[in-house]
């Protein structure tokens, strides 16, 4: 029988919007309870869908080969792929006799590629300040997630 990789990250909730996913496991040692299996035949597969459902999820294969002492895959992540819903899975493989272990799955959602923005915050006007012939509006978007730090500055005239 062969033993399942666990996935370490990304377990879930995380937010990854700079195109690509470091996926990390631990390495089953041995991966396997018979002792004279070599290990030059065992890969693991990762796979990933946009959108778990439980056991009807539909599945795409990121990796189909990846040797066996490896406990990390740098997922280079297309913008096609945009979801709230994001989990990833992994198995062990041997290929000589095609068995399987069972996958281990990411424990929960992740997102890819939703870019949510914050508001700026007004940092001035100020409440209780008197303005007489201009009033500055000052804009400060380091607030705003995957942005630049950056003030804006504008005058209207009363």
């Amino acid at each position: 029988m062969l033993y399942s990789p666990h996935i370490t990250s990304p377990i879930g909730n995380e937010v990854f919007n700079l195109g690509h996913v470091t996926i990390e496991w631990n390495l089953p040692d041995p991966p396997s309870d018979d002792a004279g299996l070599s290990t030059d035949n065992i890969f693991y597969e990762i796979q990933f869908t946009e959108n778990y459902i439980g056991d009807e999820t539909a599945w795409n294969t990121i990796h189909s080969r990846l040797a066996w002492d490896n406990t990390s895959y740098d997922w280079k992540v297309g913008k096609l792929v945009k979801s709230d819903h994001v989990r990833i899975r992994l198995r062990t493989r041997e290929y000589d006799t095609g068995s399987v272990s069972e996958w281990s799955t990411s424990s929960d959602d992740f997102t890819i590629n939703v870019w949510r923005l914050v508001p700026p915050a007004i940092a001035s006007p100020v409440a209780g300040n008197l303005y007489n012939e201009a009033i500055q509006i000052i804009l400060d978007e380091s607030l705003t997630r995957n942005t630049y730090n950056q003030k804006v500055s504008l005058y209207t005239r009363i």
